[in-house]
Protein backbone atom coordinates (compact mmCIF):
# COMPACT_ATOMS: atom_id res chain seq x y z
CA UNK A 1 0.00 0.00 0.00
CA UNK A 2 0.90 3.66 -0.23
CA UNK A 3 1.75 4.46 3.39
CA UNK A 4 2.68 7.93 4.62
CA UNK A 5 4.57 7.86 7.95
CA UNK A 6 5.14 10.61 10.51
CA UNK A 7 7.13 10.75 13.76
CA UNK A 8 5.94 13.49 16.11
CA UNK A 9 7.91 14.40 19.22
CA UNK A 10 5.98 15.07 22.40
CA UNK A 11 6.97 17.72 24.90
CA UNK A 12 4.89 16.42 27.78
CA UNK A 13 4.06 13.19 29.54
CA UNK A 14 5.80 9.86 29.49
CA UNK A 15 5.34 9.21 25.78
CA UNK A 16 8.22 10.83 23.95
CA UNK A 17 7.09 10.33 20.36
CA UNK A 18 4.07 9.24 18.36
CA UNK A 19 4.77 7.16 15.25
CA UNK A 20 1.86 7.25 12.82
CA UNK A 21 1.21 5.73 9.41
CA UNK A 22 -1.67 6.67 7.12
CA UNK A 23 -2.92 4.68 4.15
CA UNK A 24 -2.65 7.20 1.32
CA UNK A 25 -3.52 4.65 -1.34
CA UNK A 26 -6.81 3.63 -2.88
CA UNK A 27 -6.84 0.04 -1.55
CA UNK A 28 -6.74 -1.42 1.93
CA UNK A 29 -3.33 -2.12 3.41
CA UNK A 30 -2.39 -4.66 6.08
CA UNK A 31 0.34 -4.04 8.65
CA UNK A 32 1.77 -7.54 8.95
CA UNK A 33 4.11 -6.77 11.86
CA UNK A 34 2.70 -6.42 15.39
CA UNK A 35 5.38 -3.85 16.25
CA UNK A 36 6.88 -1.13 14.07
CA UNK A 37 10.39 -1.90 12.81
CA UNK A 38 12.25 1.36 13.44
CA UNK A 39 15.89 2.42 13.53
CA UNK A 40 17.18 5.72 14.91
CA UNK A 41 19.52 7.43 12.45
CA UNK A 42 22.54 9.68 12.95
CA UNK A 43 23.48 12.82 11.03
CA UNK A 44 25.07 10.83 8.21
CA UNK A 45 21.97 8.65 7.79
CA UNK A 46 23.50 5.60 9.47
CA UNK A 47 21.95 3.67 12.37
CA UNK A 48 22.85 5.28 15.71
CA UNK A 49 25.35 3.17 17.61
CA UNK A 50 24.37 1.38 20.78
CA UNK A 51 20.62 2.07 20.78
CA UNK A 52 18.36 -0.84 21.69
CA UNK A 53 14.65 -0.84 20.86
CA UNK A 54 12.45 -2.93 23.14
CA UNK A 55 8.88 -4.03 22.49
CA UNK A 56 6.26 -2.85 24.98
CA UNK A 57 2.96 -4.50 25.73
CA UNK A 58 1.50 -6.40 22.79
CA UNK A 59 -1.70 -5.01 21.36
CA UNK A 60 -4.81 -6.74 20.12
CA UNK A 61 -2.77 -9.37 18.30
CA UNK A 62 -3.06 -10.06 14.63
CA UNK A 63 -2.55 -7.64 11.77
CA UNK A 64 -4.00 -4.13 11.60
CA UNK A 65 -5.91 -3.49 8.36
CA UNK A 66 -6.03 0.10 7.17
CA UNK A 67 -8.68 1.19 4.71
CA UNK A 68 -7.84 4.21 2.51
CA UNK A 69 -7.41 7.27 4.72
CA UNK A 70 -7.17 5.28 7.97
CA UNK A 71 -4.19 5.50 10.30
CA UNK A 72 -2.38 3.36 12.82
CA UNK A 73 0.00 4.58 15.48
CA UNK A 74 2.55 3.41 18.03
CA UNK A 75 4.06 5.23 20.99
CA UNK A 76 7.81 5.41 21.56
CA UNK A 77 9.21 6.05 25.04
CA UNK A 78 12.69 6.54 26.41
CA UNK A 79 14.12 7.73 29.73
CA UNK A 80 13.86 11.42 30.51
CA UNK A 81 16.99 13.37 29.64
CA UNK A 82 19.62 12.19 32.07
CA UNK A 83 22.44 13.91 30.25
CA UNK A 84 25.33 15.59 31.97
CA UNK A 85 28.66 14.42 33.34
CA UNK A 86 27.14 11.78 35.62
CA UNK A 87 24.28 10.68 33.39
CA UNK A 88 24.17 8.02 30.68
CA UNK A 89 25.48 8.67 27.21
CA UNK A 90 23.14 10.37 24.78
CA UNK A 91 22.69 9.82 21.06
CA UNK A 92 21.73 12.69 18.80
CA UNK A 93 18.94 11.39 16.54
CA UNK A 94 18.41 13.11 13.19
CA UNK A 95 15.79 10.83 11.64
CA UNK A 96 13.90 7.59 12.10
CA UNK A 97 13.88 4.78 9.56
CA UNK A 98 10.67 2.72 9.36
CA UNK A 99 10.57 -0.63 7.60
CA UNK A 100 7.09 -1.97 6.86
CA UNK A 101 5.96 -5.40 5.67
CA UNK A 102 9.51 -6.30 4.62
CA UNK A 103 9.52 -3.40 2.16
CA UNK A 104 12.10 -0.69 1.61
CA UNK A 105 12.75 1.44 4.71
CA UNK A 106 11.30 4.96 4.70
CA UNK A 107 13.19 7.76 6.41
CA UNK A 108 11.08 10.05 8.58
CA UNK A 109 12.27 13.39 9.91
CA UNK A 110 10.75 14.13 13.33
CA UNK A 111 8.21 16.93 13.43
CA UNK A 112 8.15 19.59 16.16
CA UNK A 113 11.77 20.05 17.27
CA UNK A 114 13.35 17.85 14.61
CA UNK A 115 16.69 16.62 15.95
CA UNK A 116 16.54 15.17 19.47
CA UNK A 117 18.74 13.46 22.05
CA UNK A 118 17.96 9.94 23.19
CA UNK A 119 19.75 9.18 26.44
CA UNK A 120 20.21 5.89 28.25
CA UNK A 121 20.75 3.70 25.21
CA UNK A 122 17.26 2.26 24.83
CA UNK A 123 13.70 3.03 23.81
CA UNK A 124 10.45 1.08 24.08
CA UNK A 125 7.88 0.97 21.28
CA UNK A 126 4.25 -0.10 21.56
CA UNK A 127 2.49 -2.32 19.07
CA UNK A 128 0.48 -0.85 16.20
CA UNK A 129 -2.98 0.37 17.22
CA UNK A 130 -5.69 1.83 15.03
CA UNK A 131 -5.43 5.60 15.42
Amino acid sequence: GNIEPSFELSSTGHVNAHLKVTNAGEASCTLTDDFPDITFMDREGNPSDGLQINHGQPGTGGPVILEPGQSAAADVEWPADQGGPDGPACNRVWAVSLKMNNGEPKTIEPTNSGVFDLCGGEATISSWQED
